[in-house]
């Protein structure tokens, strides 16, 4: 009998239910039992806190209070993602990145050398989409390896016309 390549495997991982949902999908699914599981997470301060809530209040003591309680949400989440791959059994470790999702998920794809990521998908509309833009079309579009877009249930049935 062959023997099954190690694969090497990005998850993104931001807290939604829908990265929570293609996490599950994948190991139910195409989970290979010696896989090497990377739940990536984005920290982008920016996105928790955007340059006009900054401006509003410039006062050095709150703007330090708010990357500190930022900081601090951040590591209890990383430590939650070790605690899920703990409790489904699964060998892998967890990769904190920052700036741009996308760009940081590629990044960690090629420097880890992953044989294919896989990500949810929020189901945005194709206006909402355009503006605010899409993390799973950036890594469609920007990733070397195969790319597993996983769309929740209820996201699904919330587009389908009747």
């Amino acid at each position: 009998m062959a023997e099954t390549k190690r694969r090497t495997v990005v998850v993104a991982m931001d807290g939604s239910k829908h990265s929570e949902y293609a996490y599950q999908w994948y190991l139910e699914n195409v989970h290979n039992e010696g896989d090497l599981v990377l739940l990536v997470h984005s920290s982008d301060f920016s996105f928790a806190y955007p340059p006009t809530s900054m401006m509003m209040n410039s006062n050095p003591l709150v703007i330090e209070r708010l990357v500190t309680e930022f900081e601090q949400k951040e590591r209890k989440f990383l430590t939650e993602l070790e605690a899920l791959l703990g409790r489904t059994k699964v060998d892998g470790k967890v990769i904190r990145v920052h700036g741009s999702t996308g760009e940081g998920l590629i990044e960690a794809s090629k420097e880890h050398g992953a044989d294919f990521i896989v990500t949810g998908t929020r189901g945005l509309g194709t206006i909402r989409r355009t503006v605010l833009g899409s993390v799973s079309d950036y890594i469609i579009h920007h990733s070397h390896v195969p790319v597993l877009v996983c769309r929740h249930s209820d996201e699904h049935e919330s587009h389908v016309r009747k």
